[in-house]
């Protein structure tokens, strides 16, 4: 379970350090997908990797009047 809380954390790390350079204030309606990458034998047999994507809608708030 490590593993995969481990990779969700760095996919929306990631995730909103981009949305902040390109002037987000916050990203909103995120989504997590998990993609299991494998050379036989699934999760627990065989070498792989598990590929994590998170997107999201950077938005940047209206400056108050």
């Amino acid at each position: 379970m490590y593993l995969f809380q481990q990779s969700s954390t760095g996919a929306i790390s990631e995730m909103k350090q981009e949305a902040y350079q390109l002037g987000a204030d916050a990203v909103i309606a995120m989504d997590l997908d998990f993609n299991e990458i494998t050379r036989g034998g699934g999760l627990f047999g065989g070498k792989g990797m598990i590929m994590v994507v998170a997107t999201g809608t950077a938005v940047k708030w209206p400056e108050p009047q």
